[in-house]
């Protein structure tokens, strides 16, 4: 099977069981220079760096940090765009492990919005403290 199979959803290397539900990206949110925060329609939320995967030609573009950051959330697909057409999988993303949030007094990315359906900004969340 083709690595690009396995980022479209196929039963490639990360694949760890059976599905009996299909996820889908309900939001995000950009984090770091290849990093994502994701919300999926069962409710699990995770931040993904996304580096590791953005191989072959479609995904050229994407590895510039600039680029990357013109990342948008596809309402029809329920996943991840970019300009060019490249795009990863929900259940490929679902199974990503999760990369550990930045420790307490560290720089979050302090231009990240959070992004709905059809790269929509989302009003800004008050955090309590």
């Amino acid at each position: 099977m083709s690595e690009r199979a396995s980022l479209c959803g196929g039963s490639g290397r990360l694949s760890r069981k059976p599905r009996s539900f299909l996820p889908a990206v309900k939001q995000m949110e950009i984090c770091g220079p290849f990093s994502l925060r994701l919300v999926f329609n069962d409710g699990t939320r995770r931040r993904v760096n996304l580096l590791p995967y953005l191989e072959g030609p479609v995904f050229e573009p994407v590895r510039d940090p600039r680029y990357f950051r013109r990342v948008r959330l596809d309402a029809d697909a329920k996943t991840v765009v970019w300009p060019n057409g490249a795009d990863l999988a929900p259940e490929f993303l679902y199974d990503l492990p999760a990369e550990p949030e930045p420790a307490a007094g560290e720089k979050r990315n302090a231009g990240a919005k959070p992004l709905g359906r059809g790269g929509k900004r989302l009003p800004a969340r008050k955090e309590s403290r």
